[in-house]
């Protein structure tokens, strides 16, 4: 009873902001955040001093307990998702709270700037959430302390740019383009890689490209088809491209965005989507590249570069040897070899013969080793 009193009087401190109250509530039950951090979806202190603008409590609180600003509250929403959301329903009266709230979320993520990539309800930060709104001040802040963050997706494979495109947020996409247009460098990203996120596809199959054109934003059509190397005729679930799209909308905007396409050399779909099957992968016969490969790579992993040149000697051997027993007359004799009845050895013993004789003169090769590399086996690499 006494630590739900406890309890109730570190909420009323929370509610009014009052860090000498808080410390009183720790001074009478020291395990106080403690007991709160152990509730796995709970709001916590700073869930409600960030939401009511108590910027010094709530730094005070976060600092006390980091975990804080990475929980979740019962409906899946962080500190920074609940503050955002408190701003959204806010009249345009309540400008001093507005202000209040938006200038604690700025000292939370001078605090830690990873509260912005924090994800809560279905996967959502609270980057993904001002990109939805079209808070673009706070979306360029956040993307200053943590440009890393444009590369965050939700559940449905959306970045932040994918959320802009679909609730026709031009300026907040022409923010995120523009910090994708910096960043290359600062994240040492190639030219390509970041086209490469401009290109990536949500759990649709729809590019930027796609969900501009559906949606008829000519601006953001024409800013995508500007970019180098981004792929114009990339496909989604459907098996649609881009101008697939265009060209079944009749509208103004649907005829300026297909000529747009077909001037950057954006073509339809030549064929339906080829439905990709790992179980008919797994059914298909084997390669001799992949045999290879996975020959090289789990032997690789475990013998020494030494014995890896012995291996790669004895395959040498075996390549030419098998090349003349192509190149030899049936029944040809293999000089210097024979057995005991004068009979002709032939060719596959003879190459057995050559990889015992190198490992007894060197050393090098294990048994087991020599084994895996025999004639049969390089004869079943097909299979």
């Amino acid at each position: 009873m006494e630590n739900q009193q406890v309890q109730q009087r570190l909420m009323e401190a929370t509610k009014a902001g009052k860090i000498s109250l808080l410390y009183g509530c720790i001074q009478d039950y020291p395990k106080i955040l403690d007991s709160i951090d152990e509730i796995p979806f709970v709001n916590t202190p700073l869930h409600i001093a960030a939401s009511a603008g108590h910027a010094h409590f709530a730094l005070e609180i976060i600092r006390l307990r980091p975990s804080f600003g990475k929980k979740l509250n019962p409906q899946g929403l962080t500190p920074l998702d609940l503050a955002l959301q408190k701003m959204e329903e806010l009249s345009p009266e309540d400008l001093d709270l507005r202000s209040r709230i938006t200038s604690t979320i700025s000292r939370l993520i001078n605090f830690d700037k990873e509260l912005i990539r924090v994800k809560g309800k279905k996967s959502f930060t609270p980057l993904h959430y001002v990109a939805k709104k079209g808070h673009i001040d706070l979306l360029a802040e956040f993307l200053y302390a943590c440009p890393e963050s444009i590369m965050d997706r939700t559940i449905k494979d959306e970045t932040a740019l994918h959320i802009a495109v679909k609730n026709s947020k031009q300026e907040a996409f022409e923010v995120l383009l523009g910090c994708l247009r910096r960043i290359r460098h600062v994240l040492g990203w190639k030219d390509d890689e970041g086209n490469t996120l401009l290109g990536w596809k949500d759990d649709e199959g729809n590019t930027l490209l796609h969900i501009a054109v559906s949606t008829s934003q000519t601006k953001i059509v024409k800013s995508l088809l500007k970019m180098k190397n981004l792929d114009k005729n990339a496909k989604n679930l459907d098996g649609q491209t881009a101008l697939d799209i265009a060209i079944v909308n009749p509208s103004e905007a649907g005829r300026e965005i297909k000529e747009a396409l077909d001037h950057a050399g954006a073509s339809k779909s030549a064929s339906p989507p080829k439905d990709y099957s790992h179980a008919e992968f797994f059914k298909s016969r084997q390669t001799i590249i992949e045999f290879v490969t996975r020959e090289y790579f789990y032997q690789g992993r475990a013998l020494t570069m030494e014995t890896r040149s012995a291996i790669l000697v004895v395959a040498v051997l075996i390549a030419t040897a098998t090349f003349q027993a192509i190149l030899s007359p049936p029944g040809g004799i293999v000089g210097g070899t024979g057995d005991n009845n004068n009979q002709p050895t032939t060719n596959e013993n003879h190459i057995n013969v050559t990889i015992m004789s190198t490992t007894a003169n060197n050393h090098l090769i294990p048994t087991n080793n020599v084994l895996q590399i025999s004639v049969w086996k390089f004869k079943q690499m097909s299979i």
